[in-house]
């Protein structure tokens, strides 16, 4: 019987010890992700050309910011399955920002084809969307130790990236569609923010 129940704890701890290293696991391969969505993210953003306009910039800049977070979503969901405490916050950006990115896309054509240009509106904005870039690229370093810590901080911090650079058209553009959809972002992300915070017990961001 002793034997029997030593048995039984060693399966025990086994078990556990196998739970953690899958977790373990799950947790560097999004990590991994994560960096290479974020890459692509900012070379496709670096890439944007002058147009002359500060809101075709930044509905530009804003697509493939769009697209990283709907990546990052998706890889989250991948990963942590039925079982992740940010399932249903993960499925909400996807289905937000994927209609998002068809409202941009025609927002940013039809600006382009009307010729609206204003170049120093466009260089204003993106003087002080460089500025707000940097202090981005230095300013976090995970050190997240479970999976959903790890979509948390990133989805945060991204967040917060979107919500700036809302914030920066609003102070260059007249496009009136561009000002609702900019102050549309600033008021869902920050919501986002808030409940990734209060949901991590407040060390998301």
């Amino acid at each position: 019987m002793k034997k029997y129940r030593i048995a039984l704890a060693v399966s025990a701890v086994l078990v556990l010890l196998s739970g953690c290293g899958s977790s373990k696991k799950e947790l560097d391969a999004y990590m991994g992700e994560q960096d290479e969505i974020m890459e692509e993210m900012m070379e496709k953003m670096d890439d944007v050309e002058p147009s002359g306009s500060a809101a075709a910039a930044f509905l530009n800049q804003m697509i493939p910011h769009h697209q990283s977070a709907v990546k990052m979503s998706q890889s989250y969901l991948q990963h942590a399955g039925e079982k992740g405490k940010f399932k249903e916050l993960a499925e909400q950006i996807i289905s937000t920002q994927e209609d998002e990115i068809k409202q941009m896309s025609e927002m940013a054509a039809r600006i382009m084809d009307e010729g609206m240009a204003d170049e120093e509106q466009e260089a204003l904005y993106l003087e002080e969307y460089e500025k707000m870039m940097k202090s981005h690229h230095s300013a976090h370093d995970s050190q997240a130790k479970s999976l959903d810590r790890a979509f948390a901080e990133g989805m945060s911090m991204h967040h917060q990236m979107a919500v700036d650079m809302s914030k920066a058209v609003l102070n260059h553009t007249d496009e009136e569609e561009v000002i609702l959809l900019a102050n549309v972002i600033i008021a869902q992300q920050e919501k986002e923010i808030q409940q990734m915070e209060q949901e991590d017990g407040g060390h998301a961001h």
